[in-house]
């Protein structure tokens, strides 16, 4: 018989089972893309090491992310699954959500950074969320609208 995963608290007041709550963070990360211009496809649920593969607008570059997300309002660590220190590329790339204050959070770290630093703690593998860098979604570009995702075109 299957076993029934255990429900967290996210966001504030929503009881969601731990399968859950990773959907809402694929969901929402792949809106996050579509609202900065992005074309996403998520993958098939069984995909290995990937939840969504995202070009730019002009197809010149694409990547495959995968999104871990935690019930647990301020993580200090993600768990990555043990595949996080085979797979590593300059075009695979981590998005972590949790929230804080209801709102998702989204850290993003290159898959190279996250294999160099998961460590074993227990039967999970883990990434430090203090080991991230400062990137964020900049990896996908360096345009101006990456950057400053809210402005309008032609407004400083």
């Amino acid at each position: 018989m299957r076993e029934v995963s255990k429900k967290r608290q996210t966001p504030k007041g929503a009881n969601l089972k731990t399968q859950q709550i990773g959907m809402l963070g694929v969901h929402l990360v792949a809106a996050e893309f579509i609202r900065r211009g992005f074309i996403v496809a998520p993958t098939s649920r069984e995909a290995f090491g990937a939840d969504l593969i995202v070009t730019d607008a002009q197809c010149g570059k694409a990547w495959t992310i995968q999104v871990k997300t935690t019930g647990k309002r301020t993580a200090n660590w993600f768990n990555v699954g043990k595949h996080a220190n085979d797979i590593s590329s300059k075009y695979h790339v981590y998005v972590f959500v949790n929230f804080e204050d209801d709102q998702p959070k989204f850290l993003v770290v290159d898959s190279r950074i996250v294999k160099a630093n998961a460590r074993q703690i227990g039967e999970f593998v883990v990434f430090d969320r203090d080991k991230a860098g400062k990137k964020q979604w900049r990896i996908f570009s360096n345009t101006n609208r990456m950057e400053l995702p809210y402005k309008k075109r032609g407004s400083s």
